[in-house]
């Protein structure tokens, strides 16, 4: 039993549809774990200048470098 062209077409763009599918799925989450990841290191560096304003003495003369 031979099978048409037409049902192999219709099983090729099927795959294909499955695959473009999968492929965009794929993308976005790897979009999406990126962005955390960034959101990790911003969040790491304003703990790191936090740190940083925590070791300035709370003089008058230095007031102006604590409220910038």
């Amino acid at each position: 039993m031979a099978i048409p062209s037409e049902y192999i077409q219709i099983i090729v763009a099927a795959i294909y549809a499955i695959t473009l599918f999968y492929t965009i799925v794929t993308f976005q989450r790897s979009k999406r774990l990126d962005q955390i990841t960034s959101l990790g290191d911003v969040m790491n560096e304003l703990r790191d200048v936090d740190r940083e304003l925590a070791k300035i003495p709370s003089g008058s003369q230095f007031d102006d470098v604590r409220n910038s």
